[in-house]
């Protein structure tokens, strides 16, 4: 089930809503926050693509930074 949503939410992502790119990127991040490779594919393809949303950017900064503390990187 959860799969199936995915798509939808990446999708979202894509949103020129400011609103809607936020909330699908924290729910995508959540979704796949027990998959550590997953989670970098995603703020590598975002940080490359831009974000409409500066609510979006911040939470996308947050999630880059809690990857760099838990590899040590930081």
């Amino acid at each position: 089930m959860i799969s199936r949503w995915v798509n939808e939410v990446q999708v979202a992502v894509s949103s020129e809503s400011p609103m809607v790119q936020y909330h699908a990127l924290g729910l995508l991040c959540h979704i796949k926050e027990a998959d550590r490779l997953a989670t970098q594919r995603i703020a590598h393809k975002h940080i490359k693509s831009g974000l409409h949303s500066p609510l979006a950017l911040c939470y996308l900064i947050r999630v880059v930074s809690t990857l760099a503390e838990e590899s040590g990187n930081w």
